[in-house]
């Protein structure tokens, strides 16, 4: 503990004004600190080292920005070892030593670097730490938290970066706002009325998260008594700028206030009405820090908006009623009653209450209609502050956009419902059964927007149990989907409402089990094309995802039976999509995009996962088979260019994959030969394929090809050599796969090599392929898995540089730091070597059974040993490298496979052994003769001499 403390003070006087530690450096420093962390050594003592090693540290980034050349690398390495220091310290203590390299950290900081996001990351973790209370911005010698707070908003920079469009800029945006909200919540000293105008022009008022974070900093300043009605009516963006120049240029006076069109034209109609379409119904009206609040750049935030609204409709205010219809206010505000927020729905309340008001004494052409759509409207609620469902107030929505286009088709449609009586029914679909199986000649518009009002309306399990229980509605659109009237468009319309049905949990499992969801989807694949493929595929994903998602596996229960497991997700359901994972492979077309291929390996690999670790028992045969998985393989291999595949699979017609493959590109129904699907098939065959989802999709196959047992291969119409090549193709994969990444592949190598234990167990054609056959390659990559399991190490030693710290010194410190492996990756490492070794004792009983047994048993003499286990077991917890017998081992299973080759060879190593085990004779008894000695010697090299 001395010595690594010793080397710290030595890395820590080597940084000066002018002298900066290199990335060797740092990393030796922070492992050595990381080591003493888990030492006996006193929490006095490491904070000290804490504090000179983030001192350190902040001084070389200090020098760093003022360096005229740049290390990124560096200064990204100082950061994270600062951020992570700081983790493990309630408070940094003040000392005088650390002052001045504080304040030319924060300066130099803000100056150079000031939309580096790194950069105000480790200011976010360092300011809770040096100010942790309030009484600490009076430290003499320490620059405040108020005067860094005015240096980021009067950088010229602020603006600049907080009005930027770009993409590269928005992260850095996020976390720039996330430490003035950071400074300001706990220092609400820094909250002045000057800099209110700064944060209205950074602030667009949408829901993206850097907006919602600049409400919750405004929030902030109204809590904290700062003056905020002189800024309001509130004007934001861009054009806050130019308002609030003129305000200070002329004066409060002269300056004109901004009436409701100016707020009005600051709005995007396209925007409010997208706002009012996907109205975040769970958002709450106080701006803060809520898990559940929706982020999307692409709407309106409400919880600005609303009571924006409530100071533009004051009884005083001039009010333009047609124009805040029209742009969506009204709409707005009756969408926010459907708000699960009790604050927000009555905010929504009192802004349709004011906005009444001033209806009452307005005058233009749609008054009248509004004016009764409301009556109607308050006439239905009962109870205060009630809730309403979100199909109701949608319908409402397009009611008050329908009165301004009196051309429209639904525009006597919805006039003719509104007048059967004062009051709306809210526990229904409104003018289902009459628009739906309209007779009219405008039959297909108001299909169309009978459709669109239920997609946009069901939100909820509430909105679902309206949906079901009271208008059956599922089961009608189920049977119109069939029906010759619904054409293709109507057909995905419905399809798009089914999915956000199943988004709803309790949609989902009512409709899988009540309404025969699964067999209903199976039964339309058989009849959809390309694009209608797709399309139930991402329901069926989707559906899966939701009944999957809040299962709880346990894969240990109380039942009596030992090992049975139990899952959430019903047997019927598995069977059900992989029955429909089967009918999508075998209707594959010629053509197949990446992202259809991705869809079908994503599902089929879920499924079948959950189902191999639940229902194993349950389900004895497998319903998605090996056939089909080697179709999706071949499908794989022509999207990806995978010629090894490819000239593998392309021959085996005796197998039942390629006939499947075959039928899939015969069969084509009628709606397949449609010119839109072709062309879009061909439009999609196009797309690039991505090394994302190549990679992606090779993961997941591997995972699925592991599912099959050895008796589900044998039994399927796979010839040997099929069987076979899956087994060297998925060995190959994975090596290339934890090739370099050993460490987070362990479970997948281990996996990988207990599935391959199994096929050659079970599997006698694949032992001979593996042993007698051209095998060279299998051999060689086992041989590479032991190899790289022996010379794995968990941690690499960092070495440091340096005059004073020698290297041998500080690679005994990284190597005692090294040895702190976990047990879990020991316990795989183990269940990798003994898998292995299990592979090589059938592989070589199989070899030897009969012809080569002398060969066999020293195989087994000299590497499958029971004493190698035991000293494995014992040395591996205490070294980090594995026995060095093993490696021996190793290379000798390698040197006798490479005899095993070449009859020959391995017919002198079977004499050489006969002769080794032949009772030697007595040194006296023994009667050695020259002459044949003599002769021997010479005729070896002339016997050489001929070979050559």
């Amino acid at each position: 503990m001395d010595s690594k403390t010793e080397i710290l003070n030595k890395l820590h006087s080597k940084v000066t004004d002018k002298q900066v530690w290199n990335r060797y450096q740092v990393e030796a420093s922070l492992r050595i600190l990381q080591g003493l962390e888990s030492s006996s050594c006193t929490e006095e003592k490491l904070n000290q080292l804490r504090l000179n090693f983030i001192t350190a540290c902040l001084q070389c980034l200090s020098i760093q920005h003022k360096a005229e050349t740049k290390d990124d690398q560096l200064e990204s390495i100082l950061h994270h070892a600062v951020s992570t220091v700081a983790m493990n310290v309630d408070s940094i203590s003040k000392t005088k030593e650390l002052s001045p390299i504080w304040n030319r950290f924060v300066k130099t900081g803000l100056k150079c670097r000031y939309q580096n996001e790194t950069l105000l990351r480790t200011l976010m973790s360092l300011i809770p730490k040096v100010y942790h209370s309030h009484h600490d911005n009076k430290l003499e010698g320490m620059v405040h938290v108020p005067t860094i707070y005015q240096m980021i908003l009067s950088h010229s920079q602020f603006l600049p970066t907080m009005l930027a469009k770009e993409e590269q800029h928005t992260r850095v945006k996020e976390t720039l706002v996330e430490l003035l909200v950071l400074m300001a919540d706990t220092h609400p000293v820094c909250c002045e009325t000057s800099h209110f105008g700064v944060l209205l022009s950074s602030y667009s008022a949408s829901l993206s998260k850097t907006d919602q974070l600049l409400l919750y900093l405004m929030n902030i300043y109204e809590n904290n008594n700062a003056v905020m009605w002189e800024f309001r009516p509130y004007i934001w963006g861009e054009s806050a700028l130019e308002h609030h120049r003129n305000r200070m240029k002329f004066g409060r006076s002269l300056w004109n206030q901004p009436t409701m069109r100016d707020i009005l034209n600051l709005l995007d109609k396209e925007k409010m009405y997208e706002t009012v379409m996907r109205f975040p119904w769970k958002q709450t009206l106080k701006p803060g820090h809520q898990d559940n609040r929706v982020i999307d750049a692409a709407i309106y935030d409400p919880s600005f908006l609303l009571p924006l609204f409530s100071h533009l409709l004051t009884p005083e205010s001039v009010v333009d009623c047609k124009r805040f219809v029209e742009w969506h206010g009204l709409g707005l505000a009756v969408v926010a009653l459907s708000s699960t927020d009790t604050a927000m729905r009555s905010a929504a309340y009192h802004v349709i209450l004011s906005y009444f008001h001033h209806l009452e004494g307005a005058r233009f052409h749609e008054q009248r209609q509004i004016l009764y759509l409301l009556n109607c409207l308050k006439n239905s609620i009962r109870e205060v502050n009630t809730r309403l469902p979100s199909v109701m107030v949608i319908f409402i929505t397009k009611a008050l956009q329908l009165f301004f286009t009196p051309q429209s088709a639904m525009y006597s449609m919805v006039h003719k419902f509104l007048l059967i009586k004062p009051e709306f029914n809210l526990q229904t679909i409104p003018q289902l059964q009459r628009l739906l199986f309209s007779s009219d000649m405008e039959h297909k518009e108001q299909q169309t927007w009978l459709l669109q009002l239920c997609e946009s309306g069901l939100k909820d399990q509430t909105d679902f149990y309206i949906y079901d229980k009271k208008c059956h509605f599922f089961k009608l659109i189920m049977a119109f989907y069939n029906s010759p009237t619904c054409n293709q468009a109507t057909k995905q319309q419905i399809l798009k409402i089914i999915k956000c049905a199943i988004s709803i949990r309790a949609g989902a499992m009512e409709l899988g089990r009540y309404h025969g969801l699964l067999p209903w989807l199976q039964s339309n694949i058989m009849t959809s094309g390309d694009v209608g493929m797709e399309e139930i595929l991402s329901i069926v994903s989707k559906f899966w995802s939701t009944v999957s998602s809040s299962s709880v596996k346990k894969h240990k229960t109380d039942s009596k039976i030992e090992g049975k497991k139990e899952g959430t997700v019903s047997i019927r359901t598995v069977i059900g999509l992989l029955q429909i994972c089967v009918a999508v492979i075998e209707r594959l077309p010629e053509r197949v995009t990446p992202s259809l291929l991705h869809s079908i390996v994503q599902l089929v690999h879920s499924v079948m996962v959950y189902q191999h670790e639940m229902y194993t028992d349950s389900l004895p045969g497998s319903i998605v088979k090996p056939d089909h998985f080697v179709v999706c393989l071949y499908k794989y291999a022509e999207i990806f260019k995978d010629q090894e595949i490819l000239e593998n699979l392309k021959g085996k017609t005796g197998d039942m994959s390629l006939s499947l493959a075959g039928k899939s590109q015969r069969k084509k129904t009628g709606r397949e030969k449609d010119k839109k699907s072709v062309d879009a098939s061909d439009k999609n065959g196009d797309e690039d394929a991505s090394e994302e989802v190549q990679r992606e999709c090779m993961r997941k196959l591997l995972r699925i090809l592991r599912c099959f047992t050895s008796q589900t291969l044998k039994t399927s119409q796979l010839s040997s050599s099929s069987i076979f090549f899956l087994l060297r193709w998925s060995l190959s994969k994975t090596l290339e796969i934890a090739d370099g990444q050993l460490n987070s592949e362990l479970d997948n190598t281990s996996e990988q090599l207990k599935w391959m234990n199994e096929v050659v167990t079970n599997c006698e054609a694949v032992k001979d392929d593996i042993v007698m056959g051209n095998a060279n390659e299998v051999r060689g990559q086992l041989l590479k898995v032991y190899s790289m399991t022996l010379n794995h190490e968990y941690n690499e030693p960092c070495h440091v540089t340096g005059s004073d710290v020698t290297d041998e010194t500080v690679e005994e410190t990284s190597q005692s730091s090294s040895h702190n492996q976990t047990n879990m990756g020991l316990a795989v490492h183990s269940e990798i070597l003994n898998t292995l070794n299990s592979i090589f004792w059938q592989l070589t009983q199989h070899c030897m059974s009969e012809k080569k047994g002398e060969f066999g048993s020293v195989i087994r003499r000299n590497v499958l040993t029971t004493s190698y286990k035991q000293q494995f077991s014992d040395q591996a917890t205490k070294s980090q490298k594995l026995p060095t017998t093993v490696e021996h081992n190793a290379m000798l299973m390698q040197e006798l496979w490479t005899l095993c080759e070449k009859p020959h060879h391995s017919m002198l190593v079977q004499k050489s052994l006969q002769k080794e085990q032949q009772p030697r004779t007595p040194v006296s008894q023994s009667k050695p003769k020259k002459k044949e000695g003599k002769k021997d010697k010479v005729k070896t090299p002339k016997k050489i001499k001929k070979k050559l």
